[in-house]
């Protein structure tokens, strides 16, 4: 929830002589001053440095230690920013502010339990806005986990005796709060993978919340004798810090094997002490003598990352994503997902945007597609492209246009060209590409159906806030500039710049999402051209389903714009347009 930060407290208004006359809370004010004063600067840094001084000497200002989260939040410290939260809500549990922004702060932290429960206290709050805002986001959570139960229930049916399976249904009904489902869970993942004793502690965890002490005691003191260091520390840390071998341990077998541990077993030590290289040597072994072993090759795409070796881990997550055990294969795909692109050579990129104009009465489509290739590691790339701009009929026949400069919104032309793409950054590229234009139909004044086409420029684009697809309902605010050169417009030069803002609406039942914004968008060219100088503005709302392909959302926009070269303008120097379309983009 964006809430705006409080600007400095009456008291600290007044001048120093009216401070308190304690020295200790007297010095509390004036390091919360120096804060205010930061942040007012938009210091951030000194801002944080200054409320913690202040709550250090006087830790009961809970509007200090508010304005100290949101200076958090601004920070992008989201950690640090739910703990102050937690604090606060913990004290006072009639502040519904502080405990929405906990409960937000540890779904966005993944610490879905206490989201789901502190959401569900929420609805019971006195506050009707607090009370909405909480019920939405307990249903939406509620019924995220509860979907994710039920696809992992059906995953059993189909390939019972999967003990990842187990441990996902396991860690799902543990973040609904349905322990009894949890400690079900839990014990048929270990039942299933013994020498898996972390497994232990997780069902200790559970157990504990349930009261089962015995219990609790015995899944403990197995972890300790049985697990891995890490494991042991687990297990001392959820016993109070003590050592909880005193409880008779369930019994463990072990896999057989000549030496008393087996391939496997080895390289699960070995993994789990950091012993990479013979965490490696291991899972290959595994791998060579089962060829089927999925968790191996996983495992074994995960070890070769962490000594590396990506190009290979990259190919054993490929592997991997053919496990029938949907978690490890769903877990490979996103490794897999991750990795690749930096090592990928060929792709194919598209998008398309059909969309209708009330101003031309027509509908328009632009789009392009890419075949490109890396001859290289550095982030170069040779492509093949085809370009549409075409549309209905009515705009192309009407609109005088002549020297190859396109009539209204569309050239009704197609391009097959070559060029060369060049990613400095995730959001910055320079290109530049040779091709052929060709105009599939007729328009007045332009008699020529081929045309050498040359051009080249650079684009940006940044996001920022709540975009589109987040969890969270929020502000956000996006930006784009393109710069390019177009041969076959009398070699013009144009400068292209499209700024949105707007507020996005948590998903709804069934996964939907909208945003509603405001567009401004800004064009200059350097040939004087009416269409090359144009600058528009209006709000807009954008719509995606659950059921759309990836990449894919349903857009309108109504928009006023002017001309701001009309020398040349056939056309009224402003005008009104309702635009809606589809807008897609997807990279193969």
């Amino acid at each position: 929830m964006e809430r705006r930060l409080f600007l400095l407290l009456g008291a600290l208004s007044c001048a120093p002589g009216a401070l308190p006359a304690d020295s200790t809370v007297a010095a509390a004010y004036r390091e919360a001053e120096r804060a205010y004063s930061a942040l007012k600067q938009n210091d951030l840094d000194g801002a944080v440095a200054g409320f913690r001084r202040a709550l250090e000497l006087d830790a009961s200002k809970t509007q200090w230690r508010k304005d100290l989260a949101y200076v958090l939040l601004r920070t992008g410290d989201r950690e640090a920013a739910r703990d102050h939260f937690e604090r606060l809500w913990q004290a006072d549990r009639t502040d519904g502010t502080s405990g929405l922004e906990f409960a937000f702060l540890c779904f966005e932290t993944r610490r879905e339990r206490e989201a789901h429960q502190t959401f569900q206290t929420l609805r019971n709050s006195p506050s009707p806005e607090v009370r909405a805002t909480a019920e939405e986001a307990f249903e939406r959570i509620d019924r995220m986990l509860a979907e994710g139960i039920a696809r992992w229930e059906e995953a059993l049916k189909k390939a019972p005796g999967q003990w990842s399976a187990h441990e996902e249904l396991a860690r799902l009904a543990e973040r609904r709060n349905d322990d009894e489902l949890a400690v079900r869970h839990y014990r048929e993942a270990w039942r299933l993978r013994p020498e898996k004793t972390e497994l232990l502690v997780d069902l200790a965890r559970v157990l504990g919340r349930q009261g089962a002490a015995s219990e609790t005691q015995r899944a403990l003191s197995t972890a300790w004798h049985f697990g891995s260091p890490r494991v042991r520390e687990a297990a001392i840390a959820l016993n109070g810090g003590h050592e909880p071998g005193a409880v008779e341990p369930w019994t463990i077998p072990k896999e057989p094997a000549a030496d008393g541990y087996s391939a496997r077993q080895m390289a699960r030590l070995s993994l789990e002490k950091s012993y990479l290289r013979d965490a490696y040597r291991y899972y290959r072994e595994v791998v060579s003598q089962e060829p089927g072993d999925f968790e191996a090759i996983y495992q074994l795409g995960v070890v070769s990352n962490l000594l590396g070796k990506d190009r290979e881990a990259a190919d054993w997550f490929r592997a991997a994503r053919a496990a029938p055990d949907p978690l490890i294969a769903s877990r490979s795909r996103e490794a897999y997902a991750k990795l690749w692109p930096a090592f990928q050579r060929f792709r194919v990129t598209a998008w398309a945007i059909p969309f209708f104009s009330s101003r031309w009465r027509n509908a328009f489509l632009y789009g392009q597609g890419r075949a490109e290739w890396r001859p290289t590691s550095r982030q170069i790339w040779l492509y093949g492209s085809y370009r549409v701009i075409g549309d209905t009929g009515v705009s192309g026949q009407v609109l005088p246009a002549g020297g190859g400069v396109p009539p209204a919104l569309s050239e009704r032309t197609m391009i097959l060209g070559g060029g060369v793409l060049w990613k400095v950054t995730y959001r910055l590229s320079f290109w530049g590409e040779a091709g052929e234009a060709y105009r599939y139909a007729n328009v007045p004044g332009i008699t020529a159906r081929f045309k050498p086409d040359y051009r080249g420029g650079f684009s940006y684009l940044k996001g920022w806030g709540r975009l589109m697809g987040s969890p969270r309902r929020g502000w956000f605010s996006e930006a784009s500039l393109d710069g390019f050169y177009v041969s076959r417009f009398n070699n013009d030069m144009l400068l292209y710049s499209q700024a949105r803002g707007g507020y996005t609406f948590a998903p709804l039942a069934g996964g939907a999402q909208v945003q509603i914004l405001t567009s401004f968008n800004f064009t200059r060219d350097r040939n004087g051209e009416y269409w090359g100088n144009v600058v528009e503005a209006g709000p807009g709302i954008r719509i995606r389903f659950a059921g759309l392909p990836p990449g894919m959302s349903l857009r309108a926009d109504f928009l006023r714009g002017a001309h701001l070269d009309n020398s040349r303008n056939p056309l009224s120097p402003n005008y009104w347009d309702l635009r809606a379309g589809v807008w897609y983009a997807q990279v193969f």
